[in-house]
């Protein structure tokens, strides 16, 4: 079948030679995610210094995405599904035809969105991640590389934009339409206005819907004096996500978004660092289900950097994105102090604390949040039982997942290669046979796409959702792609003690250089 789709710039996923991006093809309202390769580096090029929309045909077929064959791996066709997504278009073949005649106004604030992104790509690199992870919701393939804190320390929801970015805009809104003599009613109409526009320039995630439909409903709320609560207009706000996107509600970011919200409007009276310290023991129950990790330093970083970001760091990405417009030289003492403050995550993302906790069940989840609204409920008296209950709960289920009573074999699904694990009962001893991993061909510079390990979604994952975050014995049994290709991945993501490997494998130069990051107690045996 061959469709005519639009290509938004700033949806594109260009990796190497691969292209995805989710779209509709015209004249239909459902949404698929879209695949090619591509077929030279003149498209490439094209697709990635483009701002305005692109109409292109595609030739290829609808498929089902892969099911999920390992427990616990990243699950994409539930993940789609969540987003009203059902199946794949696999394109074999991609012809540009240029940009549309007529452009409406969505085009146009994506068009805004991709002008914005690539002026980014020209500020210094830091600078440029935050104000594209910030303003435009956009995050670059490598953007996780170089926030490897932000996302050990439970920081994302910073990047997410959500309500306190929505806040700021309707501030700068707000100041400017002061300045004009309008009625309260056309002030509201333009604020709704420009808050539909924000929501697509920023990438319009499900995570913002709730932070947009929020600050309308509070904005008719003002208008018309209904006098609703903020509970109120929280509660309404789940409402209608529930009626327009209730898949949605599945997500981490989702959950997290409506969790943090209601968090703050349940402990306005506390104090900021009770209040610090209950939304953090909302977001662990979300996070170990989804991640099934957290940093145990991640409190004592959110209640520094919470208000630091808020009048520091924000203030300071919006000055580099305006002066640097003007001279990228006066933009240098931004760059540094924004490069010194991403360090500083980095370096204490690294110290001990990272709790690989493993995945409880949804009751327990659901248990470990309603204890941690009790905390705010109930009397002062009953506080202390509370909070015993809750890290008793922590404790028992930490304990249940970590201390297993029977061992297990399994074998993972990897595609090409094979890869084992060999579990002892009390997680005394574990054992890996093989990584797996992908083989890559020749290919000419410009296709060669970013180092993806597959092992992070499926055995590591399942791995640290059981709660093991060590690897007693890594045995390689040859130097081939195939077998020992994620090895890079498991030396990164887990604590291994010895990689065994046949008798002279320890000079083949292609192999040592895989295993070059590995910590200096890991040893290496040749067997």
């Amino acid at each position: 079948m061959t469709w005519t789709v639009k290509l938004y710039p700033d949806t594109l996923k260009v990796n190497g030679a691969s292209l995805s991006f989710i779209g509709r093809p015209d004249g239909q309202q459902q949404k698929y995610v879209f695949y090619c390769r591509l077929k030279s580096k003149g498209q490439q090029e094209l697709l990635q210094h483009s701002i305005k929309p692109i109409n292109a045909k595609m030739s290829g077929k609808l498929d089902h995405f892969l099911p999920t064959t390992n427990v616990n791996q990243f699950d994409m066709n539930r993940y789609y599904h969540h987003q009203k997504i059902q199946k794949a278009f696999i394109a074999e073949n991609l012809t540009i035809m240029g940009p549309p005649v007529h452009l409406s106004l969505i085009d146009r604030i994506h068009m805004l969105r991709s002008r914005f992104n690539q002026y980014c790509d020209h500020l210094p690199k830091t600078l440029s991640l935050y104000a594209t992870g910030l303003i435009s919701g956009y995050r670059p393939t490598h953007f996780f590389d170089e926030m490897a804190g932000v996302k050990q320390l439970g920081l994302l929801h910073v990047f997410s934009i959500s309500g306190m970015h929505v806040a700021y805009f309707l501030t700068i809104v707000d100041q400017l339409l002061a300045i004009l003599e309008l009625s309260r009613f056309k002030k509201a109409v333009i604020s709704i206005t420009l808050l539909g526009g924000y929501f697509i320039f920023s990438g319009g995630s499900p995570g913002l819907l709730r932070a947009v439909m929020m600050a309308i409903i509070a904005i008719l709320n003002r208008l018309f004096r209904i006098n609703l609560s903020k509970l109120d207009i929280w509660s309404l706000s789940l409402m209608l996500n529930l009626m327009i996107l209730p898949e949605a509600m599945f997500l981490m970011g989702v959950q997290l978004s409506y969790l943090l919200a209601l968090g703050l409007i349940v402990s306005e009276k506390l104090t900021y660092f009770k209040q610090t310290i209950l939304l953090n023991l909302l977001t662990v129950p979300i996070l170990l289900f989804h991640i099934y990790e957290w940093h145990f330093l991640s409190v004592a970083v959110n209640l520094i950097v919470l208000p630091l970001f808020g009048k520091v760091i924000f203030p300071l990405v919006i000055l580099g994105v305006i002066v640097g417009m003007f001279s990228l030289w006066l933009v240098t003492p931004v760059e540094w102090l924004l490069h010194l403050f991403n360090d500083s995550l980095n370096w204490i993302s690294g110290l001990p604390g990272l709790i690989v906790f493993g995945k409880p069940a949804f009751w327990i989840v659901l248990m470990m949040l309603i204890l941690t609204f009790l905390l705010v409920i109930v009397s002062r008296r009953a506080v202390k039982y509370v909070a015993l209950g809750l890290a008793c709960l922590y404790v028992g289920t930490f304990m249940v997942i970590h201390f297993p009573l029977h061992g297990e074999v399994t074998m993972f699904d990897i595609g090409q290669g094979d890869s084992f694990l060999i579990r002892e009962p009390f997680n005394q001893n574990i054992t890996i046979i093989d990584t797996g991993g992908k083989v890559h061909f020749n290919s000419q510079p410009w296709q060669k796409e970013s180092r993806d390990y597959q092992a992070k979604r499926l055995s590591i994952n399942y791995l640290k959702s059981i709660g093991v975050s060590r690897i007693d014995n890594m045995c390689v049994s040859h130097q081939d792609a195939d077998h020992c290709g994620d090895l890079p991945a498991f030396i990164e993501e887990m604590n291994v003690r010895r990689i065994l490997i046949p008798l002279g494998m320890d000079k083949n130069p292609g192999f040592m250089n895989r295993i070059s990051n590995r910590k200096q107690s890991t040893k290496l045996i040749c067997v």
